[in-house]
């Protein structure tokens, strides 16, 4: 079969960290990519419910790169359903393209199990890039459910491209072979996150830093609790982010000065605040696929704490060797370590640079080589 150079690729929405790649693969790689959108949140501006307020990036999310938003019919737009993303036309959109492959970016919404089924595809190979992991017990029902539909769907890819060693596993879990897996690492925008080791990790007063959505799933509230449950004397706790959680929060750490509240960020402005951090915590119990944070802070040379439910455990942060792992599911573990990383912070700078080194490996080059090999695979394999 002829080697493929005309991609297709079947994303939901404009997202900050995908942007980047799609941007290098328009302009240094040998690939011609279309990214057909399947929801367009007003122009990138949007009533985040995790951030419980209407963002706007700072950062181009759809400049660099071809592109088409296809209209979406769905009552209630979105990612957090399966009828929240209903595009009747993408198939003739991406017909129209002529691809000699598709890759989707997502798998759980009506309207890319309508493409799948389409009969005019049949002969042009799909990948599927994907993130999710098996670290979190499920209720016995959906475990079963999966079990019996997703090696029924993955069938029908080429091959499956995987971000790390949890959502390889989760992909073998439900019939992926071996040969047709391949890393596709998330990357972030090297003008943003350079590979610089923060210096001032060791010093005092040691700053703990949280980032992200302040909800439930993420378990801010647990972070709080723990921190001030150990009154370090010479310790601030640090959010970054806004949601749901932010009024508990401040009624938690009322009347303390050493809890800091910093509201949302944006991503261009965030590198200069984390460079003030002596260690991330990210206590995360479910959907926390990958930790992206962890990756910015890694690629800082700051260490981080993360909840042994987080994706990128064994890849990024190994527990004593480029990191803290804590035990999701014995809430105190992680008040250990805040403490044990308190009274060991000579540790901190090996163990951030520890992160780096492992961090630096996920490129934009790395994750186009990976994407490559997929489709020399899938070539051969229809």
């Amino acid at each position: 079969m002829t080697k493929i150079k005309k991609l297709a690729i079947v994303a939901t929405h404009p997202i900050q960290y995908q942007a980047p790649w799609f941007q290098f693969l328009a302009a240094h790689s040998e690939f011609d990519i279309h990214v057909f959108y399947l929801w367009n949140p007003e122009d990138t501006e949007f009533m985040d419910s995790g951030f419980n307020r209407s963002i706007v990036w700072d950062v181009p999310l759809t400049e660099g790169y071809t592109h088409s938003f296809i209209c979406n019919i769905a009552s209630r737009p979105g990612t957090f359903h399966y009828r929240g993303l209903d595009n009747p036309d993408l198939a003739n959109a991406i017909l129209k393209y002529q691809p000699q492959a598709v890759l989707c970016l997502a798998y759980r919404y009506r309207s890319i199990i309508r493409l799948l089924r389409h009969p005019e595809f049949k002969r042009i190979p799909f990948l599927l890039r994907g993130d999710s992991h098996c670290l979190v017990p499920e209720p016995f029902l959906k475990k079963m459910a999966k079990r019996f539909l997703l090696p029924v769907l993955f069938k029908r890819f080429s091959a499956a491209l995987y971000v790390g060693s949890a959502s390889r596993d989760y992909f073998k879990h439900y019939g992926v072979s071996e040969d047709q897996l391949f890393l596709v690492p998330h990357v972030l925008d090297p003008a943003l996150f350079k590979t610089t080791p923060a210096h001032r990790i060791t010093t005092s007063p040691l700053r703990i830093f949280f980032s992200g959505k302040l909800e439930a799933k993420k378990r801010p509230e647990l972070l709080l609790k723990q921190f001030l449950s150990l009154g370090l004397a010479d310790a601030e706790l640090h959010f970054i982010g806004d949601g749901p959680l932010r009024q508990s929060l401040h009624a938690m750490s009322a009347g303390c000065t050493s809890v800091v509240f910093h509201g949302f960020i944006n991503q261009s402005h965030l590198p200069t605040l984390y460079s003030q951090a002596s260690l991330f915590v990210l206590p995360s119990y479910a959907h926390e696929t990958w930790g992206l944070v962890i990756q910015e802070a890694a690629l800082l040379g700051i260490p981080s704490i993360i909840s042994s439910t987080v994706g990128c455990i064994t890849d990024l942060i190994e527990h004593k060797k480029s990191g803290y792992v804590f035990d999701s599911f014995n809430p105190d573990s992680l008040k250990d370590l805040l403490l044990y990383a308190a009274n060991n912070r000579d540790q901190l700078y090996q163990l951030g640079t520890a992160a780096r080194e492992r961090a630096s490996h996920y490129t934009l080059e790395s994750a186009t080589n990976g994407l490559a090999a997929a489709l020399t695979y899938a070539s051969n394999a229809v």
